[in-house]
């Protein structure tokens, strides 16, 4: 952490891997200026499969709230009538005291390589066992690394899919407490801590199958197609392709890097081409129609430890 090189070159190589496979969400650098100050890791996982061998990887960093850039990019995404998510935790968690970024860590940027034989031999590639593991297992090591710097007063802060906390985090059902940013803000209304979607120009709609709920996101679009608001050109001229819009709602689930191109459509400033409509009059509609896709959580550090040592256990993992 707050170091500006790799400790081996070929684990950098391996994170760059990793972070392609944010590539169907769209053109998100795989590098940012978070990742200098970052504790960033590398986790691998190695096991019997047709073939031989086979391994996977599997990477998420954690950022600290101080140093240069200050913050993280977390606690500015999300904010609650009007205050963002970084000045709630100040004003409510360490009474405006302004060094509250020395005990918040962001957990981010959780991603994999797909498994493979170790032989180099081609296989059929399939997803990731181990996932929940190594998540598991980065936090516990960046944990006791840090234990001294982020104790029972520091928080662990992130931005999760709640549908991927059990579908991939978990060991045997059991998983990481990823507490409720509202809840432990206090805030009483939890659905007002939302998304800023005009935070850093638009940047949740140039990544809209992330940040976005994508069912609702794509009957919208569809609604707006056969009421002639939008059109197949529209469709066709921002997302690069010659698929009809029917043809790629059916391969969403199959190939989702079909709509990596949708972030261009919802970015728009001005008119759309081949529509009746401009980009804000479209961002507003999806305001109204379509909710947000993560969800933020906030843990005090000593829970966040104790629940992770907790799911590690119940997978009948021994952390030496």
């Amino acid at each position: 952490m707050y170091k500006n090189e790799w400790l081996n070159p070929k684990l950098g190589e391996l994170l760059l891997e990793a972070r392609r496979s944010y590539y169907i969400y769209g053109d998100l650098p795989p590098l940012d200026a978070y990742d200098q100050k970052s504790a960033i890791y590398m986790v691998r996982a190695c096991y019997p499969g047709h073939g031989g061998t086979v391994e996977e990887w599997a990477s998420t960093r954690l950022v600290p709230g101080d140093n240069i850039p200050l913050g993280t990019e977390d606690l500015n995404l999300f904010n609650y009538r009007g205050i963002s998510l970084g000045d709630l935790i100040k004003e409510r968690l360490f009474d405006n005291s302004e060094n509250y970024l020395n005990f918040v860590v962001a957990s981010s940027r959780t991603c994999a390589i797909a498994p493979r034989l170790l032989s180099g031999q081609d296989n059929q590639r399939s997803s990731p066992k181990y996932t929940a593991v190594c998540f598991s297992l980065i936090h516990h090591q960046f944990m006791r690394e840090y234990q001294k710097q982020y104790g029972q007063s520091s928080y662990v802060v992130g931005t999760v899919v709640p549908k991927f906390i059990n579908k991939a985090l978990a060991i045997d059902g059991k998983a990481p407490s990823f507490m409720s940013s509202a809840e432990v803000l206090g805030i009483s209304a939890p659905e007002e801590l939302k998304l800023d979607r005009e935070y850093d120009h638009h940047y949740v709609y140039r990544f809209p199958f992330y940040f976005l709920n994508r069912a609702q996101l794509l009957e919208v679009i569809y609604r707006l197609i056969c009421e002639g608001i939008l059109s197949e050109r529209s469709i066709s001229y921002y997302l690069e392709t010659d698929l009809s819009f029917n043809e790629l709602k059916e391969r969403v689930r199959s190939k989702p890097e079909l709509f990596r191109n949708l972030g261009k459509l919802l970015t728009v400033e001005g008119p759309i081409k081949h529509s009746t409509i401009s980009g804000n009059q479209l961002r507003d509609i999806i305001n109204k129609n379509v909710d947000d896709g993560p969800r933020s959580f906030l843990t005090k550090a000593n829970l966040w430890l104790k629940s992770i040592e907790g799911t590690l256990s119940s997978g009948k993992f021994e952390v030496i």
